[in-house]
């Protein structure tokens, strides 16, 4: 450790001498890193993309849809690689043709190969629970399926965003040696803690919206204008097949019924028969691996909590991966840097993301090195707009940073030596992040007309409505990368309750900007001392009923638990602040459902509560 990190670790004082060391390892690229390779800027000349619709009959009888989008002059005796994407949000709308997507990729000399899975858009059939254990094998089904046609090479990759992105998944899962790699973008790899249940806090919005959005689209509710439904295949003349799909699909149960049922991770609800963690990403690990497929991952840090998932997948399954993680919402196209103007441009723009997937694909399915033989994080850090590389997470070489909550709601580094002091806080209800938070865009934000941007806007208003405590001006730029970890003693009125803690900056002005949050329902308190289900570097907490302790109205609370990852850049003059709610309005379920509980954190020097930033120093 050099001298300076030494005599910085040593002093006291507030953070007006802050400073620490510059990250190990990570190296800075530029937006141009991306899609650089020359096999992005390859097509072939075999005209436009021609689509055929058709149905495809499973071992079982099952009738699946197909979309198979092929170039329209392809020589004959050519064999080509597929793209294949199994969606449940309708693989086509009636009358429309391909993609813009689907014709960039049959440019470059792949088939695509789009399916309704099984319970939704054209094909037959019932589901129980997301992603189901029959839902794998169909899609395995087509993966054999597609391998034998006379067009096919025998090589499929897979990418997609969101539920595609855990379908591109299911196709490594088939262990077919047809499957060469996959690109999952914005995929989610615990579903019960990164997205529905952060910490046992229940996600409402994408319970409910998201539940009753794919109702609509199982049933074929037409959309738009003028309205339009699910693409019947070619040979559905007279539409009646589609109608007896739909019918098919009337058996389906709300997955808000079931989801509605839920508090622990291992509850069962009748309408599925399996928890959460049997249709996670992570539960499928040694499938994964088996399959040796190469992954690259594609998340953004103010979506859910994806980035986390994926940082975990990364340091757990031993497949070849590629992950990077950008300033994007949910299907990464919008750039959601709080720092920047809401209007910003995506970077890389979409045509690069696109060519960098076509360099990973194209090395795995041609042979070609371009760069993808080696685990690699590519990772942006906002407020300085710099891309950097690493192979390892969390970044090392992090000084852990702790900033103790203080009298006059103050944010310091000493200890509080006040033998009583405490703050407390009646729970406004009314408090919100609004509809384009982190959460909102997985179901395409409140707002349509941002289709799923992320947006905080100034929270300084907001922020009147919360328990905070605000640090002196920085006297130097710091960085946070990594997971920032709040312990707070506690107490509550109420016998439930959920607490959301907010990292944020304060410019000189004034205007807060958010930075990153985490949250805890708290009978999910205990920290767990078995083995968790995957590499995690934040108090584990399982969520589980048997790990569940009782929340006595105003009996004093240890908790400690992880906000989502980040890298950030904070500058010279601002402050840190850290904001305590008992409510987000507009997002999570109301806790306790009934009363206005009264939240009292301790800040004492027998009970001290604090935040630790993981911290490198810039000069």
């Amino acid at each position: 450790m050099n001298p300076r990190t030494v005599g910085w670790l040593l002093a006291l004082g507030s953070l007006l001498s802050l400073g620490s060391v510059a990250p190990v390892g990570a190296q800075e690229q530029g937006a141009e890193f991306f899609g650089r390779c020359e096999a992005g800027r390859t097509t072939v000349p075999w005209g436009p993309a021609h689509v055929s619709s058709v149905y495809v009959p499973l071992k079982d009888g099952t009738r699946i849809a197909l979309d198979v989008i092929l170039p329209s002059k392809l020589p004959a005796g050519t064999r080509i690689p597929t793209m294949f994407s199994p969606t449940r949000y309708w693989r086509a709308t009636e009358g429309q043709a391909a993609t813009r997507t689907q014709e960039w990729w049959v440019a470059h000399g792949y088939a695509v190969v789009t399916m309704d899975v099984r319970e939704t858009g054209a094909s037959f059939g019932t589901s129980v629970y997301p992603w189901s254990d029959q839902e794998t094998a169909d899609i395995a089904e087509m993966v054999k399926w597609i391998s034998t046609q006379p067009w096919s090479n025998g090589k499929i990759v897979s990418t997609g965003a969101s539920y595609l992105a855990n379908t591109a998944e299911m196709v490594a899962l088939s262990n077919d040696p047809a499957v060469k790699a996959i690109a999952p973008r914005s995929s989610d790899f615990d579903m019960f803690d990164d997205l529905v249940y952060p910490n046992g806090v229940p996600n409402l919005s994408i319970i409910r919206d998201w539940g009753n959005g794919i109702v609509n689209k199982d049933r074929n509710v037409k959309r738009g204008n003028p309205p339009v439904g699910v693409r019947p295949v070619d040979a559905d003349h007279d539409g009646s097949l589609l109608a007896a799909a739909v019918r098919s699909h009337s058996a389906n149960p709300r997955v808000s019924d079931a989801a509605e049922k839920i508090t622990f991770r291992d509850d069962v609800p009748p309408e599925w028969g399996v928890s959460f963690d049997h249709f996670a990403s992570f539960s499928d690990r040694a499938e994964m691996e088996r399959s040796r497929v190469p992954i690259y991952a594609w998340a953004g840090w103010m979506d859910a909590g994806v980035a986390y998932g994926q940082l975990q997948r990364f340091m757990t399954f031993k497949n070849l991966q590629h992950l990077v993680i950008g300033p994007w919402n949910h299907g990464i196209n919008h750039h959601t840097d709080p720092f920047l103007p809401r209007a910003t441009p995506v970077v890389p723009d979409t045509l690069a993301q696109y060519r960098e997937m076509l360099c990973f694909f194209d090395q795995f399915v041609n042979g070609r090195d371009n760069g993808f033989g080696k685990r690699r994080l590519t990772y942006y850090t906002m407020n300085e707009g710099k891309w950097k590389t690493a192979t390892d997470w969390p970044i090392p070489g992090a000084v852990k940073t702790r900033l103790y909550f203080q009298a006059q709601h103050q944010l310091a580094r000493q200890a509080p030596t006040d033998a009583t002091g405490n703050d407390r806080y009646l729970v406004d209800f009314e408090h919100t992040t609004g509809k384009q938070n982190r959460w909102w865009t997985q179901i395409g934000g409140g707002d349509p007309k941002y289709g799923g941007d992320v947006f905080y806007l100034d929270r300084s208003e907001m922020d009147r409505r919360l328990l905070t405590y605000t640090s002196e001006p920085l006297e130097h730029d710091i960085e946070i990368t990594g997971h920032p970890v709040v312990t707070l003693h506690t107490s509550t009125s109420a016998t439930d309750g959920a607490f959301f803690v907010y990292l944020e900056d304060v410019d000189p002005s004034g205007h807060v900007t958010y930075v990153t949050e985490g949250q805890m329902r708290p009978m999910h308190r205990k920290i767990s001392t078995g083995q968790p289900p995957y590499t995690v570097q934040v108090p584990y907490h399982s969520l589980k009923r048997k790990d569940a302790l009782p929340v006595v109205p105003g009996q004093v609370m240890e908790m400690t638990f992880g906000l989502w990852p980040t890298s950030v850049l904070l500058k010279k003059g601002h402050r840190i602040r850290v904001a305590i709610a008992g409510a987000d309005r507009e997002t999570f379920a109301r806790l306790p459902a009934e009363g206005t509980p009264t939240i009292t954190v301790e800040r004492n020097a027998r009970r001290s509560s604090f935040i630790e930033l993981p911290v490198f120093d810039r000069p």
